[in-house]
């Protein structure tokens, strides 16, 4: 009703105009000021959204700058943790069978041949380090492995699965099986296979609920020492690409840095620090060449000053104990040094009361792949020799059809090791 009468006298001082051909004669000066005034109302709101817009740059500004500042201050301390590893030498040999099968890709061999071929493969010794760690409540003994992507233990129902601690599914409450998803690695000498599962594991005081490899079936053996391996390459490596286990703790933001550090000098206290490393050391850096496995370019293998190596290309690999390359190098090395070849067990090796005969190795490493510049790092007979039941055998080895070298855990030891994944690149400490 208000409506309706506010209406009909709105109407009634309306004043209506025919028009017709005869001229219009309205307040045309009245124009300019509602211009004017529909300008500066214009102008007035067009300052108001620029004064909002900017208080709202402004506070998220200061909600980032808090947030890096609060990060900050925490301290890489707080986002760095340490892994006492143990050290391990097998009282029986072992093969490098497990080595074949991580580097197949890049050796030049296709996989219908790698299945099918019987290749002989060099028996060692090993030396093993591993260190603790706890999936769904349950404790493991893991290789750490910078040669593969994968983290594996075994289910409590294989009866031929290695390690004396096996993966009970029902006595953890957070453990889910991935619907669909199977874990399958194939060796020379068999092949593991399981599920892919996702529980809480916890690493060096770190937990995080991670995806990993359940393996209920093996056609191995059980003769490793250790339950399952942690593998710490990129992710490009892994089977059914999961993520690795590193990474998963760097993407939870537990640790601080996408850089990790292996000091195996001394066998009584060896580490692996995740999230950092001991920044007094005094270190150089090799760019990797891809994001798969923490391959570097290779210049040298000397022995008096002669070059031995056929092949330009090396990958540091713990989870491997000795230098790996070519047969032909690997002969050529070892009798470069004065050593001796056991044809019965496959391996080298020197009376151990003459080890001090024994010649260096010089190993130089290019800066990159595309650099001339490189660094020398000299291998002394107390670098390279492992004394094991009385025998004194010399940590080289030799793999069919490889066109690069391993650098193991006997270089590893002599020179602290840094991975850094977020730079692409590995660092040696200068020494």
């Amino acid at each position: 009703a208000r409506y309706k009468r506010s209406r009909a006298q709105t109407m009634s001082n309306t004043k209506f105009v025919e028009l017709g051909d005869s001229e219009i004669n309205t307040p045309t000066s009245e124009i300019p000021d509602i211009e004017q005034n529909i300008k500066r109302r214009n102008k007035r709101r067009l300052i108001i959204a620029i004064v909002i817009l900017l208080a709202v740059i402004g506070i998220g500004a200061i909600i980032i700058l808090r947030h890096y500042i609060e990060y900050e201050d925490e301290g890489d301390s707080n986002k760095v943790i340490t892994v006492n590893m143990s050290k391990h030498q097998t009282s029986s040999k072992s093969t490098f069978t497990h080595i074949y099968d991580k580097y197949y890709d890049r050796m030049n061999i296709s996989r219908r041949r790698r299945l099918e071929t019987t290749e002989s493969l060099t028996d060692y010794y090993d030396e093993q380090f591993y260190g603790s760690i706890t999936i769904g409540g349950q404790d493991f003994m893991v290789l750490f492995d910078t040669g593969s992507s994968n983290l594996w233990i075994p289910d409590s129902s294989c009866s031929n699965c290695a390690g004396s601690n096996k993966f009970d599914q029902s006595s953890s409450s957070t453990f889910k099986s991935i619907y669909g998803e199977t874990f399958s690695l194939s060796y020379n000498s068999g092949v593991i296979s399981g599920i892919v599962g996702s529980d809480t594991v916890e690493l060096g005081g770190l937990s995080t609920s991670a995806q990993f490899g359940v393996v209920t079936s093996s056609g191995q053996g059980s003769s490793a020492q250790f339950d399952g391996i942690c593998g710490m390459a990129y992710q490009s490596l892994a089977d059914d690409y999961i993520q690795p286990l590193f990474q998963q703790l760097y993407s939870n933001e537990l640790v601080s840095q996408e850089v990790f550090a292996f000091d195996l000098s001394s066998s009584d206290s060896s580490t692996l620090t995740l999230g950092g490393y001991d920044t007094s050391k005094d270190m150089l850096w090799f760019d990797l060449t891809s994001e798969s496995y923490y391959e570097f370019g290779l210049s040298y293998f000397k022995v008096d000053g002669t070059q031995y190596n056929s092949v330009y290309s090396a990958i540091s690999d713990t989870g491997t104990s000795f230098l790996i390359g070519p047969p032909s190098d690997v002969t050529n090395i070892g009798n470069a040094i004065g050593a001796t070849y056991n044809s019965d067990g496959n391996y080298w090796y020197v009376d151990c009361d003459n080890k001090s005969s024994l010649k260096d190795i010089e190993i130089t490493i290019n800066t990159s792949a595309y650099s001339t510049q490189g660094y020398t790092y000299t291998l002394t007979s107390d670098d390279y020799i492992l004394e094991i039941n009385g025998i004194c055998q010399i940590g080289i080895g030799s793999l069919e059809n490889t066109n690069f070298w391993l650098l193991g855990n006997v270089f590893s030891r002599k020179a602290y090791t840094v991975y850094d994944m977020a730079n692409n690149r590995v660092g040696f400490e200068n020494v």
